[in-house]
């Protein structure tokens, strides 16, 4: 999958990632979807942990569980440990 900022970026596209975007990210916290009971069993994220993760054109970040759900996640959650290549 490849994140849709690697194509275009937003006005509000977060100005301290220089236009870069996040490829990978290690959680700061446990993670859970904001309503469970519309989730697919394993979409969680631990605290530590690093996921591959998506980004739209505003910033936004969605991390990929290991059941291949796509989770967002706020940005006190995260920490990115590793940027996409430009395409």
């Amino acid at each position: 999958m490849i994140s849709p900022a690697l194509t275009y970026q937003s006005d509000s596209y977060p100005a301290s990632w220089h236009g870069k975007v996040p490829k990978r990210v290690k959680l700061a916290k446990d993670v859970t979807p904001d309503m469970p009971f519309l989730a697919k069993e394993g979409t969680f994220g631990l605290d530590g942990e690093e996921f591959d993760c998506l980004v739209n054109s505003h910033g936004a970040v969605a991390i990929i569980c290991d059941n291949g759900e796509k989770l967002g996640v706020k940005p006190y959650e995260f920490e990115v440990v590793e940027w996409a290549e430009s395409i």
